[in-house]
């Protein structure tokens, strides 16, 4: 199984893969592109090492998956100024019904993209989240409500933590109290109610958002909250 791949790529690299899959001008992908050839070597060896059936799952529309479902699933051939289908190296097919995955492998999936998500919380938040979708695409897949809600606030922290820390934290001093400290109750609330120990304790203590509170909410919170939140566990 090869699960978001597609979805996975760069965004500047979307529109080159696209180009490369519906066969456009690649003359110039080695020099102005040059990461597309070792993503193309990934994609062979995940290829090759298939033995009966391989599958490619994408859990969000994008530009190259759009492509590759194109490429992979039609063969052109012009018959009387039309173009039908024939001859597909693969068809599209219904997750639901068959992908051949028992709910125990999908949930399985789901649990091991949250880890990789938890892995990549204090380096690339952006590729965090994608991991933290895969797993609630798995959940929701097996209607796991309950692993659902989890990825849900676990995203809806990443997501937070991105508009904070990446696009917007020189406003934050502009807005004392109000909404900022609302989004941020709500989120820690979330977060207790799912049982998300780790990404509470590395959202308010490794990320340092606490800083971002009036002196007395800070200290306060560290004192009566943090202090008191279950030891990381290696």
């Amino acid at each position: 199984i090869v699960l978001d791949f597609f979805r996975c790529l760069p965004k500047e690299l979307q529109k080159p893969w696209r180009d490369l899959l519906l066969g456009r001008d690649s003359s110039a992908y080695r020099e102005r592109y040059p990461e597309v050839e070792g993503q193309l070597k990934v994609l062979y060896t995940a290829i090759t090492r298939c033995i009966e059936q391989l599958f490619f799952i994408e859990s969000t529309a994008s530009v190259a998956g759009s492509a590759f479902m194109r490429w992979v699933t039609t063969k052109k051939e012009k018959e009387q100024g039309t173009v039908v289908a024939e001859g597909a190296l693969a068809e599209r097919c219904s997750i639901d019904s068959t992908i051949g995955l028992t709910p125990d492998q999908l949930r399985s999936m789901g649990f091991d993209h949250a880890i990789l998500a938890e892995e990549n919380v204090t380096g690339d938040l952006g590729v965090a989240e994608r991991y933290v979708e895969t797993a609630l695409f798995c959940f929701d897949g097996v209607k796991d409500q309950m692993l659902s809600q989890k990825a849900r606030s676990f995203r809806s922290s990443l997501r937070f933590r991105r508009r904070l820390f990446v696009e917007s934290r020189a406003r934050i001093g502009d807005d004392p109290g109000s909404q900022f400290e609302v989004e941020l109750a709500s989120l820690v609330s979330n977060l207790v109610s799912a049982g998300l120990w780790f990404e509470l304790r590395s959202f308010l203590v490794e990320s340092e958002v606490l800083a971002l509170l009036p002196t007395y909410c800070g200290e306060r919170l560290r004192k009566e909250f943090v202090s008191k939140l279950p030891p990381p566990t290696e």
